[in-house]
């Protein structure tokens, strides 16, 4: 079932003052590679790029899908699908009704496709696709299962910056709470700061915004935006953007609720998935073929959240 995110009962967020921004775009770069300049419009990012050979990454439809895989997490308690359901929808909102001055909105809006089946990270260059949000409860892939807490996945094409793919997978062998339990690592602040890394956003140097790449403990501000994180959503997806395809948030090639199998022809290939902050980077397949055109897709694993580990003094 589809839901259109809209608002019931949402306090309006305040019009955006006109001084400087610290917020961070992400760019189009392999850290792997190359070493990913500071951007051009604020040498504080953590990555930047290359104005000449790398791009800032964006959706360029206004309405986007994302699914939540239907097993949720068993540490939400009472029904968890329920729950994750209401803190995503949530989280995803409020980049959605930023004011950007004048009651204008930023040209992005967010549907909740439902539930999926599907637990993997992927996406298909060929088959059906869903921006997944998923809880990763027995083991964490990556590196540094105990001090992460999330990872965003963007899937992009390097030679426009467009996304085509956006995957947040949850580190469920932290303590993760919601709703009025006693907080711990709260679903809310991750889901909220994951969704700004969906909409292009990197790591913010603004100790006060929920873009900032450390979550402390037992904390909740992150749920909510702060003037920073709102020029961020404003300034990707400003209210004057024109020739926006016709509203669609079904994702490229069709809603696919199940993980699809890797083709396996002689037209596979692989991508380089790199995982950008305090980790290295990982070589994985693409769960389907590379696009044999001239704009290649590649993608890029964001950080995620960080556990604020403080120093012994």
């Amino acid at each position: 079932m589809r839901r259109l995110l809209t608002v019931a009962a949402l306090t309006a967020a305040t019009a955006l003052p006109a001084t400087a921004s610290a917020f961070c775009r992400t760019w189009s770069c392999d850290p792997r590679k190359e070493a990913c300049p500071a951007d051009p419009d604020n040498p504080a990012c953590y990555q930047g790029g290359d104005p000449k050979r790398h791009k800032r990454l964006f959706w360029p439809q206004k309405c986007i899908g994302f699914s939540l895989n239907q097993a949720a997490s068993s540490q939400l308690g009472t029904d968890p699908f329920g729950k994750f359901q209401k803190v995503a929808d949530t989280a995803f909102l409020q980049w959605q009704e930023v004011d950007c001055g004048e009651g204008k909105k930023p040209t992005i809006a967010f549907a909740d496709l439902g539930a999926a089946e599907c637990d993997l990270h992927q996406y298909n260059s060929s088959q059906a696709n869903a921006n997944l949000l998923v809880f990763k409860s027995k083991t964490w892939p990556y590196q540094g299962a105990e001090n992460q807490l999330a990872l965003t996945t963007l899937t992009f094409n390097v030679d426009s910056g467009e996304i085509y793919d956006a995957d947040i997978e949850i580190n469920g062998t932290q303590k993760i709470t919601a709703g009025d339990v006693e907080v711990v690592n709260d679903l809310a602040s991750i889901l909220t700061h994951e969704a700004g890394h969906f909409l292009g956003l990197g790591h913010s140097p603004d100790g006060e915004a929920t873009m900032y790449r450390e979550y402390v403990p037992k904390s909740t501000s992150m749920r909510d935006l702060a003037d920073d994180d709102r020029k961020g959503v404003c300034s990707i997806y400003p209210p004057d953007r024109v020739n926006l395809p016709e509203c669609n948030p079904i994702p490229r090639h069709g809603l696919g609720t199940k993980c699809e199998l890797p083709l396996t022809d002689d037209k596979g290939s692989c991508a380089v998935a790199a995982t950008c902050g305090d980790q290295g980077g990982d070589e994985t397949c693409a769960m389907g073929p590379l696009p044999r055109s001239s704009a290649p897709w590649f993608a890029l694993a964001l950080g995620g959240l960080a556990l604020l580990r403080r120093r012994r003094s």
